[in-house]
């Protein structure tokens, strides 16, 4: 599987004990991702940016999972960024992509999801931050 693959996965997954998918915010995907990739290297590679980890790549592959009709955007009020969802060809796809996933990667994928949004925004980047600190190096948050 693509990383582009274990994205859309990432986004379609349930949240929690609910079996509801919400729309999630740039900053959950990339922190997700980043936490997937350090157990399962080689899908995207990252770098410190003003928000922690970042790799630019997985807004190349947001916009093709969105072109592909794969997912969807909707606007946050006053913000600049948009959250993300499956649409129902998007769930559809990652159903089928889930039954030939490996089923430990599928497990962490889930476990990362449940992490990153349970913790608010800034509880987020400090766990990032305590965890890989030459992360923070960029970043326009200073938590000491």
């Amino acid at each position: 599987m693509t990383g582009k693959d274990w994205l859309l996965l990432f986004i379609a997954q349930p949240t929690g004990e609910s079996a509801e998918v919400a729309p999630m915010d740039p900053l959950r995907i990339m922190k997700g991702i980043f936490y997937f990739t350090r157990k399962f290297p080689g899908l995207y590679e990252f770098e410190p940016y003003h928000l922690g980890p970042i790799c630019f790549n997985i807004y190349d592959d947001l916009r093709i999972l969105v072109q592909e009709g794969m997912i969807a955007t909707e606007d946050v009020p006053w913000q600049t960024w948009k959250t993300y969802y499956p649409t129902s060809k998007g769930v559809l796809r990652a159903a089928a992509l889930q039954q030939t996933a490996n089923a430990n990667m599928v497990d962490e994928l889930q476990a990362r999801k449940n992490d990153v949004c349970s913790l608010n925004f800034l509880d987020l980047l400090r766990k990032v931050y305590s965890d890989y600190p030459e992360f923070a190096s960029k970043s326009v948050f200073n938590f000491d």
